[in-house]
């Protein structure tokens, strides 16, 4: 199975296990930190109620549409996808941002 095929089946699997959840806050990027599919629970996090409105997204043009012009938080979250990018492993990560005086994780 090539890279691409397997991929596409990843992410048909993610799709299954999280088609549902509003909870879950989780995501796929491809090599070039664009987010390939997220959770509903994600694209609510962004500002979005659709996930179609994240996808082929990096978060530097996420965070301008909602207006995030916290660069210290944009830059932190850039830093966190080399460092899964050059070590090539999976990280969980839990960031607190405020966003129009609410706090949204």
């Amino acid at each position: 199975m090539n890279d691409k095929k397997y991929f596409l089946e990843y992410t048909k699997s993610f799709n299954m296990i999280f088609s549902s959840s509003d909870d879950d806050y989780v995501y796929i990027k491809d090599v070039n930190f664009k987010y390939q599919t997220v959770t509903i629970g994600m694209a609510k996090l962004f500002g979005s109620n659709s996930v179609e409105e994240v996808l082929g997204k990096t978060i530097v043009e996420i965070t301008r549409k909602i207006n995030l012009n916290d660069s210290e938080v944009v830059q932190k979250l850039v830093e966190q996808d080399l460092q899964i990018q050059q070590h090539k492993k999976r990280k969980m990560y839990l960031q607190v941002i405020f966003f129009n005086g609410n706090s949204r994780i």
